[in-house]
């Protein structure tokens, strides 16, 4: 009761903070605001520039900061929300790419659109209302008050498919999606993009230069890990392959028959993948991207029936037509024998990533900036623009 007395006067504290900033006139402005680190990440980078591509005289705004924990923390991000408040009052459109307090429990003017993309490409496991009250989720309680992914004008997803699916995890109507996928499947269905950001990872790490293959081997987070992580280093070999392990958390660690060896976290997952000639992972939508970008997918899941019970999947886990791997003895083996159904893993990947076949980047500016203008514009209008379409042998597998 006290923690759901102290949400709720936490958000009339932040409407009343709010009350002056709502007589500022909004700007021809657009806000992008992410709590998921305190760089920009590259959907991000890459909405803004096509943006100021469409129109020079937009102002774009980023505002990035990730709440680590501690007191100290969180009072530092309360501040923050100050920011964020005056930009929202102030701008016509707002980018988000997870949940945003000031967002989702604030009104806003009515010539405010937000804007969602997600910081996952595809649907693999719960989270929203979906995960509500799970071990690995938010409670009930928390999820009213703090008004969880309300608000939202226009929602982004991967492909038509899967929009009653993620329409669960939002509890939102399915008219507010555009399936026309994340600025990052461009950058995945990309060899040229894919091939210079190889470079520029080799260059970092020269250690990974030579004909040693590249296994890049990344774990979902985990709130509350119910075992430990087996150690797929120990089940690699290392003769043959070089094994790259990127945490949730930053941590970069390169594993070779050298030795071990920190990394320091210049690089994105979705950028490691393009360094990368397998990839391992076990609940994260990385494999999405992975698949995107024609890498096979190895599934290492040692805790799944435990995974399932804390946090739910929303789709049925054991159709994915994908190497799944209980010890890391069946990894490194399914990785030598090269046991891939590359014919499933494509169609399986235009399933979830139909957006793959669009000009995703360009298709959600162009959303942004003829909203702005106050028109009203469909998937369907959107996807049948030429201008939008992909050369279709560009993002096959």
């Amino acid at each position: 009761m006290i923690s759901a007395f102290l949400m709720h006067l936490f958000c009339i504290l932040l409407r009343l903070i709010y009350l002056p900033f709502k007589a500022l006139r909004p700007r021809n402005k657009v806000v992008f605001i992410s709590r998921q680190g305190n760089q920009p990440s590259m959907d991000f980078l890459m909405l803004a520039e096509e943006l100021k591509k469409q129109n020079s005289a937009l102002e774009v705004v980023i505002l990035c900061r990730y709440i680590k924990k501690g007191l100290i923390s969180k009072i530092l991000y309360a501040f923050h929300m100050l920011r964020q408040m005056y930009h929202l009052a102030t701008s016509k459109a707002c980018v988000l790419d997870g949940y945003c307090i000031a967002a989702c429990v604030l009104r806003h003017h009515k010539q405010l659109k937000i804007y969602q993309l997600w910081h996952a490409v595809g649907l693999l496991k719960n989270f929203g209302y979906a995960a509500e009250g799970l071990k690995e989720g938010s409670s009930s309680q928390t999820i009213r008050i703090m008004r969880m992914h309300r608000g939202y004008h226009r929602i982004m997803c991967s492909s038509e498919k899967i929009v009653s699916d993620i329409a669960r995890c939002y509890d939102a109507e399915e008219e507010r999606f555009m399936p026309l996928g994340l600025p990052r499947v461009d950058f995945l269905t990309d060899p040229n993009a894919l091939s210079a950001c190889r470079e520029k990872i080799l260059k970092e790490c020269p250690a990974l230069q030579g004909e040693k293959q590249v296994i890049l081997y990344a774990p979902t987070f985990r709130r509350n890990p119910s075992c430990k992580r087996p150690p797929l280093e120990e089940s690699i070999d290392l003769t043959r392959y070089h094994l790259i392990k990127k945490s949730h958390g930053g941590r970069v660690v390169l594993h070779t028959e050298e030795g071990e060896y920190n990394i320091p976290d210049r690089f994105s997952g979705v950028e490691w993948i393009a360094a990368a000639d397998y990839v391992v992972s076990d609940y994260s939508a990385i494999l999405f991207e992975a698949l995107a970008a024609g890498r096979p997918v190895a599934l290492f899941c040692y805790d799944l029936e435990d995974y399932g019970a804390d946090r739910g999947f929303a789709i049925d886990y054991h159709k994915i037509p994908l190497p799944v791997c209980v010890t890391a003895d069946q990894v490194a083996k399914t990785i030598e024998a090269n046991a891939f159904d590359h014919k499933a893993m494509d169609e399986f990947c235009g399933h979830y990533v139909a957006a793959r076949s669009l000009r995703s980047t360009a298709a959600i500016g162009y959303l942004i900036a003829e909203e702005m203008e106050g028109k009203s514009i469909s998937f369907e209008e959107i996807a049948a623009m030429p201008q939008f379409q992909k050369q279709k042998e560009v993002y096959h597998v």
